[in-house]
């Protein structure tokens, strides 16, 4: 149906190779980041992207407008729930983020690779 609509109408055509390149380079990036080594990187790589997409500045620090759960941030990393309190604090020790009721607060992003 589809193959029988591009000869006729080639916006279509472009349409298509755009969507298809789109969701390549999210599951390249997804692979890419999946390769990281520690759960602790995949971890501080998704909220660098998150805080780079959904990113509200205020004074100097960045804020994930959207709520996540340890357990959604595990789902998208590939660990699970307590790695990822755990990380979560360890960076929050560190000074790299800051976790203020439910929300994230990117603090110094250069920092969130380890």
């Amino acid at each position: 149906m589809i193959i029988g609509a591009i000869p006729s109408c080639p916006e279509l055509a472009v349409s298509l190779m755009r969507v298809v390149a789109l969701k390549q380079r999210v599951l390249a990036s997804r692979i890419q980041y999946l390769a990281l080594p520690k759960p602790e990187m995949r971890i501080g790589e998704l909220l660098g992207r998150l805080s780079e997409r959904y990113g509200e500045e205020h004074e100097g620090r960045t804020l994930i407008s959207i709520l996540l759960t340890h357990e959604q941030i595990a789902a998208m990393t590939g660990t699970n729930r307590v790695t990822v309190t755990r990380a979560l604090k360890r960076l929050t020790d560190l000074g790299v983020i800051e976790v203020k009721q439910r929300r994230i607060w990117v603090i110094d992003p250069s920092r969130l690779l380890g």
